[in-house]
């Protein structure tokens, strides 16, 4: 990102809009990272709809959507969320990332933790996306 390399601080660059969606996430070395999209996907999904409404998802002129790794969404939390960024919802929110056959963790946005929860649970999807 041009803007890093001019010596903007990275801090200031979460919740820019970049690529399609919130800037969450920059890798300092090669400006690669993380956008969020702008507004929630659903508010009532289970885990394998949230991933389908995400890799069908066509947003701001992209095609290349994401449910979020835990390790991102975690991310999306810290960066966006606790700075009152991207109009989350105090709820809990899927991640791709499953444990057992039939459970996936997720993210409670009203105090950052996280757990695991059956696929069949309706929680809230956010789509991510990277850029290079």
């Amino acid at each position: 990102l041009d803007l890093y390399n001019e010596g903007i601080l990275l801090d200031s660059l979460f919740g820019k809009i970049y690529e399609g969606g919130l800037i969450y996430y920059l890798n300092t070395d090669d400006g690669s990272g993380m956008v969020s999209a702008p507004e929630d996907q659903s508010n009532q999904a289970t885990m394998p709809e949230g991933e389908i409404i995400c890799e069908e998802l066509v947003l701001n002129g992209y095609n290349d959507w994401e449910l979020p790794e835990l390790y991102y969404l975690i991310l999306m939390y810290e960066n966006l969320h606790e700075n009152n960024l991207g109009d989350f919802s105090n709820s809990r929110y899927w991640s791709s990332d499953f444990h057992y056959p039939t459970a996936a963790w997720y993210v409670n946005f009203q105090n950052r933790i996280y757990d695991l929860a059956g696929y069949a649970v309706q929680m809230h999807v956010r789509a991510t996306r990277s850029f290079h």
